[in-house]
């Protein structure tokens, strides 16, 4: 509800700006195409996932777990190992844009990566960090193939 209130009256009220993007790497942030500068806030508390498995499997994993939380990808870059998503929310179906990235990362081998970011009413409304967290968790509890 105070979301609301603050995008109906956010001068009257004096509440925060809504957080637009969000990422687990605020150093180095997945790319988005043609998208705006990444902030270098990182909007959260979003955490990279770890996995004990190849970076190519983690990448179709992640393909695959992009699907099941309702992201549409529409560009993948397979060497690179990074795609980027388009995913819509609620019933004002309101767009978020995601890219994830998958690196080498020592012992664990594997670190997935997510930058989200929304414009018009969906920062407001929180929906590019529960997107990003609902994905994270559903690669997190993926297996490796």
């Amino acid at each position: 509800m105070r979301a609301l209130a603050c995008l109906l009256a956010a001068s009257l009220v004096g509440c925060a700006s809504p957080v637009r993007e969000i990422t687990t790497d605020v150093l180095d942030p997945p790319r988005l195409p043609d998208g705006p500068p990444p902030s270098r806030d990182g909007g959260g508390q979003l955490l990279p996932v770890y996995l004990p498995c190849g970076p190519d499997a983690v990448f179709r994993t992640a393909l695959v777990e992009a699907g099941r939380v309702g992201w549409r990808v529409v560009r993948q870059d397979p060497a690179g190992r990074a795609f980027e998503a388009i995913g819509t929310a609620g019933w004002l179906r309101l767009e978020t844009r995601a890219v994830v990235r998958v690196r080498p990362e020592g012992a664990f081998n594997a670190r997935v990566d997510v930058r989200t970011a929304a414009e018009g009413l969906g920062p407001w409304l929180g929906t590019p960090g529960q997107q990003a967290e609902a994905y994270l968790t559903r690669v997190r509890g993926g297996s490796c193939p």
